[in-house]
């Protein structure tokens, strides 16, 4: 693997763990070097993919982990597990002591090789290995548990039982200085959760020692589910503060950390099974960093939100909460957290899910507050980064604009929010029609930051929209190639991946070379075979290269995990009218319609199928709602043409093939159309002058 002087993980490859794509991670690992700084979080992944029942893909990121770094004891022991989760003893067992070897102060490892010992019959290596757990950790109950049954199927004379007696004595004498578990009190702020409450207590249950809930205000049953779960509810006045409200459940935590949620959030089981193991042993440092990770609305989307944050921190450290909203965590002396521990272990966010009347009260009091915080901290580029961006969602596109400049000159050296703002800024622009502006300030933005995704791929936007596509390709190249850096901010991370491959497939799909745009599609299927809008283009692909049945099988693949994906219906209609299959054809395409009324290639391709079918009338509908949505679109000027040509309105249709010469700038194949079209007129009329001179 390749090595580089930063042996810090780029976030791009962290994101692929966080989301289960450890195949993904590990075939991209040497583009970033320090391939060994990657290890950790391949075992951190396969321990959660254990626990989840994914036996099987855990081994195989633990394979990848200890390639990364053979001597990682973690990933040793955690291999173990699984192995005699597999039933595999001798294999198992030769990875328990291969991490022991290593170092590894888990008391796990000789247990679980306690128990590999006993289910192969070896009764007194089974004892000298529950022993050598309880010598680590008097505490651990497990091997307790299996001494006594040790000691109690033995005589007086049997070594082992004699043994596991005496580990037992010296475990009940040494549990007063015994190492413990640290101890958590889950911290939550709420106000009318009832209906996603209950989910967030139940998942806390087997991780918090204590669950401390303030509730600002509520009109519904949240109070009640919170002490029917055995929650510590206090009650506060809301001030249109959050740090304060968060503060006030910080107070009551009597706990050696704090993790703070939210009521939409849920702890799954593999995430409440590492943050028990993580508290077992001592953490370097008093703040940890989280992952929070957005589900998608729909399984087909490709990279669900994700965001780092730092949520669990040492109790009794001046650790607190600062800004009446998007409040921030900050130390004992109001400096925001830098310093953090990488878990790498994920929180559900659901609240983006929430039905739109309920985002929209929740903006508009963010709103009000965010004013507030504005007039208080002029110059704070954070807080006019969120004004900003609500600015944009409220329509105010000309102050919006004000506000992320500003934002964008005070970020200074803040690599996550100066890119954020820049980004929000370019959309500010293009919305108010400064289109001048928008490529100098991607550009400059590129020269702090070079090879940011996100910043290349709004370039290679732009240089698409120009038209310069020689120079929008080099731009999407260069976001493949891209760097996030180290911080797990909050960056659309498919823009190294998704999004400039499938930009790059729609520009050699447009250019006629079907064959680079199916690669770039399958490039980017590799990473996220849930991507939707890739297999679409894939299917494009392939049938612009005459591969029928190849198409068919992607199209159904999307159809069948997306049964409204406009586009694919739209492709499934293409395969059909190849196939002479009009009729079917175009109920695919009025299908695409349904879904995406305004889908020009739909639209064009509805009136194709009808006018194949004899329907000239249906074709000429379907080309008039066309032209009502793209006046200039050529392509459908021609189909009306060709309509009236077959209804016999020559005049009509010489007026059509007129505006698609207009709109086509006097391409040749338009002209050589055109060109057609009027010497089959001309014949035409003088069949029916001769006709008629018959009669």
């Amino acid at each position: 693997m390749g090595d580089s002087e930063d042996a810090t993980p780029d976030a791009y490859v962290l994101s692929l763990l966080a989301e289960g794509k450890h195949r993904a991670a590990f075939e991209v690992i040497p583009q970033f070097g320090s391939a060994a700084a990657y290890a950790p979080h391949f075992a951190n992944l396969a321990y959660r993919l254990w626990r989840a029942g994914q036996a099987d893909d855990a081994a195989e990121a633990l394979d990848e982990a200890l390639t990364l770094d053979p001597r990682l004891a973690s990933a040793w022991l955690t291999l173990g597990a699984v192995k005699l989760s597999q039933g595999e003893l001798e294999e198992g067992d030769r990875c328990l002591a291969e991490a022991i070897d290593l170092g590894t102060k888990a008391a796990s490892a000789p247990y679980l090789r306690g128990l590999a010992a006993k289910r192969a019959g070896r009764r007194e290596e089974a004892a000298e290995h529950f022993i050598g757990c309880l010598d680590m950790n008097p505490a651990h109950g497990e091997a307790s548990a299996e001494l006594r049954g040790l000691a109690a199927r033995g005589d007086s004379n049997d070594p082992a039982g004699r043994r596991a007696r005496e580990a037992l004595a010296r475990a009940n004498r040494s549990a007063d200085t015994a190492p413990v578990r640290a101890t958590l009190s889950a911290c939550l702020i709420v106000k009318d959760e009832e209906k996603s409450l209950a989910r967030c207590l139940a998942s806390l249950q087997s991780v918090a020692d204590q669950v401390v809930v303030v509730d600002t205000g509520s009109k519904d049953d949240t109070v009640a589910v919170a002490r029917d779960s055995g929650a510590e509810v206090y009650h506060l006045e809301w001030r249109d503060d959050f740090a304060a409200a968060r503060n006030a459940a910080i107070a009551r935590a009597t706990c050696d950390w704090v993790l703070i949620v939210d009521a939409d959030e849920e702890l799954p089981p593999e995430s409440a099974d590492q943050l028990r193991e993580l508290l077992a042993n001592p953490i370097p440092g008093p703040v940890c960093h989280l992952l929070t990770q957005s589900p998608a609305a729909d399984a087909t989307e490709a990279a669900a939100g994700l965001v780092g944050h730092p949520r669990l921190f040492r109790s009794g450290a001046g650790i607190h909460f600062a800004g009446i909203v998007h409040e921030q965590l900050v130390d004992g002396d109001g400096r925001p957290i830098e310093e953090v521990v990488f878990t790498g272990i994920p929180v559900l966010h659901h609240g983006y899910l929430e039905p739109p009347s309920a985002m929209s009260k929740r903006s508009a009091r963010n709103w009000r507050l965010l004013q507030a915080r504005a007039e208080a901290e002029p110059e704070s580029p954070a807080v006019l980064f969120y004004l900003g961006m609500a600015q944009l969602d409220r329509g105010e596109n000309e102050q919006a604009a004000a506000t992320l400049r500003r934002a964008a000159d005070l970020a200074g050296p803040d690599r996550g929010l100066r890119v954020k703002t820049v980004l929000g800024l370019t959309q500010a622009l293009q919305l108010v029609g400064h289109w001048g502006e928008v490529e100098t300030v991607l550009r400059a933005a590129l020269a702090d930051q070079p090879g940011h995704p996100e910043l290349l791929c709004a370039l290679g936007h732009e240089l698409e929209r120009q038209p310069r596509p020689a120079e929008a390709i080099a731009a999407y190249r260069a976001a493949i190639r891209g760097r996030f850096g180290t911080k797990m901010e909050c960056q659309d991370f498919t823009c190294r991946d998704v999004e400039p491959r499938s930009r790059l497939a729609a520009i050699f799909l447009a250019r006629g070379d079907a064959a680079a745009a199916a690669a770039e599609a399958k490039a980017g299927l590799a990473i996220r075979p849930e991507a939707t809008q890739l297999r679409s283009l894939l299917a494009s692909a392939l049938l612009s290269a005459g591969e029928r049945q190849a198409a068919r099988a992607e199209l159904d693949i999307v159809l069948a995990e997306n049964p409204e994906y406009a586009g694919a219906h739209n492709n499934l209609g293409v395969c059909l009218a190849l196939e002479g299959r009009h009729r079917e054809a175009a109920r695919e395409f009025e299908t695409a319609l349904a879904f995406k009324p305004d889908d020009m290639d739909a639209l064009c391709n509805l009136a194709m199928s009808r006018h194949a079918q004899g329907d000239f009338a249906g074709a000429q509908h379907a080309w008039e709602e066309a032209l009502k949505r793209k006046p200039s679109h050529a392509p459908a000027w021609l189909g009306l043409a060709r309509t009236y040509l077959e209804n016999g309105a020559y005049q009509a249709g010489a007026k059509c093939y007129e505006m698609a010469a207009l709109h086509g700038g006097h391409s040749a194949e338009v002209m050589a159309e055109i060109d057609e079209a009027r010497s089959e007129l001309r014949r035409m009329t003088a069949r029916e002058a001769a006709r008629e001179e018959a009669e």
